[in-house]
């Protein structure tokens, strides 16, 4: 799994879409979408 450096995240964070969902939500917890960026990479 490729990790993101912050300098990296910063510079490509805006264009991956983000969900704002509650975590008080029933269900499977939300994944940041940092951690499947990465391994997705």
């Amino acid at each position: 799994m490729l990790r993101l450096g912050d300098d990296q995240w910063d510079r490509i964070r805006e264009h991956v879409p983000e969900e704002h969902v509650p975590y008080s939500r029933p269900g499977r917890k939300p994944i940041l979408i940092k951690v499947v960026l990465e391994a997705v990479l």
